[in-house]
C-alpha cells in the first residue's frame, strides 16, 4: 500500500490570518503615532507663529506707542478683524495661518486692552498698552478643560488653550 505524502508549499488559512492580524495591529499602532506627530507639529508651529506675532505687535508699539486697538481673529473667515492688515504691511510680512485654520476651532486670537494674568485668564485694563493673544494647540487636553470658553463668543465654544500677552 502507498500513502500519498503532502505536500506542503503553502501556508494554512490559520498562519494567513494571524499573519494579516499582527499585520494590522503593527499598521495602526504606526498610525496613531503618525496622528500624534502631526498634530504635535502643528502645536509646534502654532506657538512659533503666535510668538512671530507677538513680535510685529512689539514693532507696532514702538513705532505707535499702543497696539492695534481692535479684537478679533486672523486667519479664521468669520471672526476676521483688520488687525492682521495693521501688521502685515510692515512687521510681519505675511499673516501666518493656522495650520488647520477652522473657523472657531484653531485661528489666531488678538484683543488690546486687555492683560492675562494666568494661563486662562486675563482682565480688562481698558489701555492701548496692553493686549492678549491666544490660540488653541491641540496637544494641551489638562489646560484645555480649564480654559474652555476663555474668549466667549470669539471661539464659538471652542477652547483656546494658549493666551500670551504684553504691554504695561
Amino acid at each position: 500500500m502507498k500513502f500519498f505524502q503532502k505536500n506542503s508549499r503553502g501556508f494554512t488559512l490559520i498562519e494567513l490570518l494571524v499573519v494579516i492580524a499582527i499585520i494590522a495591529l503593527l499598521s495602526t499602532t504606526v498610525m496613531a503615532s503618525l496622528s500624534r506627530a502631526r498634530s504635535k507639529s502643528r502645536d509646534a508651529k502654532r506657538v512659533s507663529e503666535i510668538h512671530q506675532i507677538q513680535t510685529a505687535l512689539e514693532l507696532y508699539f514702538n513705532d505707535n506707542s499702543r497696539y492695534p486697538a481692535v479684537c478679533g481673529a486672523a486667519s479664521v473667515g468669520a471672526y476676521a478683524a483688520n488687525w492682521p492688515t495693521l501688521l502685515s504691511s510692515t512687521y510681519i510680512g505675511k499673516m501666518p495661518n493656522d495650520p488647520i485654520n477652522t473657523a472657531g476651532q484653531y485661528g489666531y486670537y488678538y484683543c488690546s486692552g486687555y492683560k492675562p494674568t494666568g494661563k486662562c485668564s486675563f482682565v480688562n485694563t481698558g489701555k492701548n498698552s496692553d493686549y492678549i493673544l491666544a490660540t488653541r494647540l491641540e496637544n494641551n487636553s489638562a489646560v484645555a478643560s480649564a480654559c474652555a470658553g476663555v474668549f466667549g463668543g470669539w471661539d464659538s465654544g471652542g477652547v483656546l488653550n494658549y493666551l500670551v500677552g504684553g504691554g504695561t
